[in-house]
C-alpha cells in the first residue's frame, strides 16, 4: 500500500488493530481513515481507484492475508497457466 500511497506511515501494519489483515473490522472504513489522515481521498475514498493503484504493487506471495492467499491459490488452480 505504501508504494501507491507513500505518505502513509510505515508503522501502521505493526499496530495491534492492523497486524492481522483478516481481523480488521470495517476494512474499507479503516483504510479510508488512514488514507485521509495522510492527505489522500479527503473527499471520500474512491475504492476502484485505490484498488487499481494498490494492485499495481501487490506480490501475492508476500501478502499476509490468509483469505487473499486462499483466493489467489484458487485462481491459480482454475486459470490455465497459458491464459495470460
Amino acid at each position: 500500500m505504501r508504494q501507491a500511497y507513500p505518505r502513509v506511515s510505515p508503522h501502521i501494519p505493526a499496530r495491534a488493530g492492523y497486524r492481522d489483515p483478516d481481523g480488521i473490522t470495517g476494512t474499507w472504513e479503516a483504510f479510508e481513515r488512514i488514507l485521509r489522515r495522510h492527505g489522500y481521498f479527503t473527499n471520500g475514498l474512491r475504492k476502484t481507484e485505490a484498488a487499481r493503484a494498490i494492485a499495481e504493487h501487490i506480490d501475492p506471495a508476500e501478502n499476509r492475508s490468509g483469505s487473499f492467499s486462499v483466493f489467489h491459490r484458487t485462481l491459480m488452480e482454475v486459470i490455465p497457466a497459458d491464459a495470460g
